[in-house]
C-alpha cells in the first residue's frame, strides 16, 4: 500500500503570486521572522498594532516608556502603534509578527470594551503572556502558510479573527486585558470602527446597527469627529472608491457597480452624472488614458 505523503510545498504558486490580494491588506498581515543571535534591531514609529508571538530564541526589545525585558519561546507581547521599539536576538530567534489596526470583527469590538473596564486593576509593566494550547498550533501553522509562500489578504484576514477568538475561548479577561493594555481604550475610537468597516458595511444603516448606538448619537459622534454629516463622507468614499477601481486594467462597468453596491445600471449611470460629471463609460475611458 502507498503511504500519503505530506505536500509541503505550495501548488499553484503562480496564482497566488499573481492575485491581486497577494499580501495586499492595508487593515491586518502576518510576517514571519528568523533573527540570528546577537542581531540589532529598531522600528521607529510603526504605523500599526504589532504583537510578536516568539516560537524558539530568545530576545531583550525595550519600547517607549518600558525599559529592556528578556522575552523567550512561546510568549507573546503587543507594541502599540506609533511606538519606537529596539532590542537584540540573545539567540536565534523565530517570531510570528500579527499587524492590526483594530479588531475586524464586530464582536470583538464589543469585548474590547468589556477589557478595557480591567484596566484600572492592572499594573502593567511589558511582561509577556504565555502560549497556551490551541495558540501553539495556530502560530505553526500561520509559520506553515507563510513560509510556503501563502499570503493572501483574505487569509490574513480570517487568522485575524481567529487570533481574538483564540484569546476570548482560551484566556481569561484578565489575561487578555493585559495582553492588550497598551491598546484598550486607545485602539477602538468611534474613528478607527467607522474607516475599518464602512466598505464592508455598504451603508450607513449596517454601520449604526454594527456600532450598537442609537442613531442620534451615531450621527452627532460621526459629525464631530470627521466635520461632516455621515452622508456626506460616505459619498466621499464611494467616489474615491469608483475612481480608484476604474484606474484597474479589464474592470467593467458592472466591476465599478459591485464595488460599491449598485444592481441598478440607470442608478449607477446617475450617480456617476451627478457626482463624478460622465457617464460610467466616460470614466472608464478617461481613466485609461
Amino acid at each position: 500500500m502507498n503511504k500519503k505523503r505530506k505536500s509541503k510545498k505550495l501548488l499553484y504558486a503562480e496564482e497566488h503570486l499573481s492575485c491581486v490580494n497577494y499580501v495586499n491588506s492595508p487593515q491586518t498581515g502576518f510576517r514571519y521572522e528568523e533573527i540570528p543571535a546577537g542581531t540589532y534591531f529598531q522600528k521607529d514609529s510603526i504605523t500599526q498594532n504589532y504583537i510578536l508571538m516568539f516560537l524558539e530564541g530568545s530576545c531583550s526589545i525595550g519600547s517607549g516608556f518600558y525599559p529592556q525585558r528578556v522575552f523567550k519561546a512561546e510568549e507573546m507581547v503587543l507594541i502599540p502603534k506609533s511606538s519606537v521599539f529596539e532590542g537584540r536576538a540573545l539567540e536565534t530567534l523565530k517570531v510570528l509578527v500579527f499587524h492590526f489596526h483594530v479588531p475586524l470583527n464586530s464582536c470583538d469590538t464589543v469585548t474590547f470594551e468589556i477589557y478595557s473596564r480591567y484596566c484600572l486593576r492592572i499594573e502593567y509593566d511589558f511582561s509577556p503572556l504565555p502560549f497556551r494550547e490551541p495558540l501553539t498550533q495556530f502560530v505553526q501553522q500561520m509559520i506553515h502558510y507563510l513560509k510556503s509562500g501563502i499570503k493572501c489578504a483574505h487569509l490574513f484576514e480570517i487568522k485575524h479573527k481567529e487570533f481574538f477568538l483564540l484569546l476570548r475561548g482560551f484566556y481569561t479577561r484578565e489575561q487578555v486585558s493585559y495582553l492588550l493594555y497598551p491598546i484598550l481604550g486607545k485602539v477602538l475610537s468611534f474613528k478607527d470602527f467607522i474607516l475599518s468597516n464602512y466598505v464592508k458595511a455598504g451603508s450607513i444603516e449596517k454601520l449604526i446597527s454594527m456600532s450598537h448606538l442609537s442613531k442620534s448619537s451615531f450621527y452627532d459622534k460621526f459629525k464631530s469627529d470627521f466635520g461632516m454629516t455621515a452622508k456626506q463622507w460616505m459619498l466621499q468614499q464611494q467616489m474615491n472608491i469608483v475612481r480608484a477601481k476604474a484606474c484597474e486594467p479589464q474592470v467593467t462597468i458592472k466591476d465599478l457597480m459591485d464595488v460599491i453596491g449598485y444592481s441598478s445600471p440607470t442608478h449607477f449611470n446617475r450617480f456617476c452624472r451627478t457626482y463624478l460629471e460622465c457617464t460610467p463609460g466616460e470614466l472608464l475611458k478617461i481613466s485609461r488614458e
